[in-house]
């Protein structure tokens, strides 16, 4: 760790005012607490992080501690060695709890604070016969969120691939915590904006927020979706007719059943002009 950290470390360190015990705050490996009163907090081993960690096994930028409303969210920034809590390594982002021990390279944190409002333990998991959930879903061409994580970018790997060159090839990714989703910018060249402002980190989305990346907007919303098994099927009340697909190409079974209608009254009707035509 190195000892010449930025002012804002020194304040916390140095006789400063530390925080109150319900506040949130990083326990340093030292002992000693760093009070998370911003936005944002970086970790690496770059001069111009709020914490430098001098190991050649954490990356430049190493990782991000931000927060959304009254969470806290760590965010690992694509290091070279990985982001740890509790011994697990991160693929994206944790919600920091009250207790959990960061490590970065051989340097350990701890974050307390006090309780996530959007803990995933809040959220329920589907019975084997079926059960009614609610999941997000983007209007484009109604991509349901029914998955942990989605990519959106140009390459044609991504889920949801969008043929723009002003798009990157991995460009965004919004993924599910629990109740919650998330839109993460993956250093995008030209950014993702939500509701006119660019994300710079993470973005909690709420229902009827709009993102746009390059010309191309998209409409976050929820809705009840009843699980039968392994496919999601949108409740009668809830979906309009323009649904289409989820993310991995299956079909709902509403749509199904109204293209097969629509077949058949087709060749009737085909049928029908047939026989008026040989008359």
């Amino acid at each position: 760790m190195n000892p010449d950290a930025p002012t804002e470390a020194g304040a916390a360190a140095g006789g400063g005012p530390l925080a109150s015990p319900a506040a949130a705050r990083l326990i340093l490996p030292d002992g000693q607490e760093w009070p998370l009163a911003g936005e944002a907090l970086g970790i690496g081993r770059r001069v111009g992080n709020h914490i430098l960690v001098d190991d050649p096994a954490v990356s430049a930028e190493h990782a991000r501690i931000v927060r959304v409303g009254e969470d806290y969210l760590l965010l690992d920034l694509r290091s070279s060695n990985g982001t740890f809590v509790n011994g697990e390594r991160i693929r994206e982002l944790h919600l920091l709890r009250d207790g959990d021990r960061i490590e970065v390279a051989d340097s350990q944190f701890q974050f307390r604070g006090p309780p996530a409002a959007g803990d995933p333990a809040r959220a329920a998991s589907p019975a084997a016969g079926g059960s009614d959930v609610e999941l997000g879903v983007l209007l484009l061409k109604e991509v349901l969120l029914g998955h942990d994580a989605i990519t959106i970018g140009r390459a044609a790997e991504s889920d949801l691939v969008l043929d723009d060159p002003r798009v990157s090839a991995r460009h965004a990714r919004i993924v599910r915590l629990g109740l919650d989703y998330y839109l993460l910018d993956l250093g995008s060249t030209n950014g993702t904006f939500v509701n006119e402002q660019r994300v710079r980190d993470v973005h909690r989305l709420r229902p009827g927020d709009t993102i746009v990346i390059a010309g191309t907007p998209l409409t976050f919303l929820r809705r009840q979706i009843h699980l039968d098994g392994d496919e999601p099927e949108a409740a009668a009340d809830s979906s309009p007719s323009f649904v289409f697909a989820d993310a991995s190409g299956r079909r709902w079974k509403h749509v199904r059943i109204l293209a097969g209608v629509s077949i058949v009254l087709w060749i009737i009707s085909l049928v029908l002009f047939l026989r008026f035509v040989m008359q």
